[in-house]
């Protein structure tokens, strides 16, 4: 896909209720919100319309859909892709970043409700693969993402966060665990010492040891995102994983060494 400058590929995953097979509703609701969303960029950033969206690939047994942005004009001098546009806002809003000042329309907001609405009611996550290799996790917390900036873009409301709001890069120690390995980013966790639990995704195709390193004590380099809300972040972007060695118990070595020659040795006062 990152050799696909004008593709975007979403894939959505059941419900284990529903033997992992997504709702014909749900991927209709999702891809509609996909393809409006493009189309009204392409007319906010071309002040026309200049792009057909033309479906690539259809993978009903697994929910996939690929789409291509064509030029429908014969010039496409000036022309902005709108693919691109769209990567830089859900980007911004996963991010925690401000988008205030795009001065986006209402509908783009509405149309990113309803991509991301029911995430673990009504399927259980989803995948938006953008060029360059971007992969965002549709889930609930990019529904928690958006309904905080639909609430000040479109609400006029006012957020003085009372901890740090946004992404910054950092490293943790803990022990990973696996919850759901299906799809590009796998979800996890990270139990960290005092016994928190701090959400994960991982990129399979970045670490490829990333099974070895589960259920085992490691630390981790990640992006990780605060909402504002929490002093600690409330997921981590895993980049890097290091093994940390165990603690020898050192019980284990008793009797194993020669006691010290203290009877041989003279006492000095």
């Amino acid at each position: 896909m990152s050799g696909d400058k004008d593709k975007i590929t979403l894939k959505i995953h059941g419900l284990e209720v529903d033997n992992d097979l997504v709702r014909a509703d749900v991927f209709v609701m999702k891809l509609r919100a996909v393809v409006d969303s493009l189309k009204r960029i392409d007319r906010l950033n071309n002040k026309k319309k200049r792009h057909q969206y033309i479906i690539t690939d259809l993978q009903i047994g697994s929910a996939l859909a690929t789409i291509r942005e064509k030029i429908s004009t014969r010039s496409n001098k000036g022309s902005s892709s709108s693919i691109d546009s769209f990567s830089d806002i859900i980007s911004s809003v996963y991010d925690g970043d401000s988008v205030s000042e795009l001065n986006l329309p209402k509908q783009i907001f509405a149309n990113l409700r309803r991509l991301t609405s029911g995430s673990s009611k009504a399927f259980s996550h989803a995948e938006l693969t953008f060029p360059h290799g971007r992969i965002i996790r549709i889930d609930e917390f990019l529904a928690d993402r958006v309904r905080d900036v639909s609430a000040i873009a479109n609400d006029n409301i006012i957020v003085s966060p009372e901890y740090f709001l946004g992404t910054a890069y950092g490293t943790f120690e803990g022990v990973l665990q696996e919850l759901d390995a299906r799809g590009t980013l796998l979800r996890g966790k990270l139990i960290l010492n005092g016994g928190v639990e701090l959400d994960c995704v991982l990129n399979r195709d970045e670490i490829p040891t990333l099974r070895e390193q589960f259920n085992q004590r490691v630390s981790v380099d990640a992006a990780a995102h605060y909402d504002g809300r929490h002093p600690l972040p409330v997921r981590l972007e895993i980049r890097r994983i290091n093994r940390l060695e165990e603690m020898g118990d050192l019980t284990k070595w008793k009797g194993a060494f020669k006691p010290a020659p203290y009877d041989d040795m003279d006492e000095e006062w």
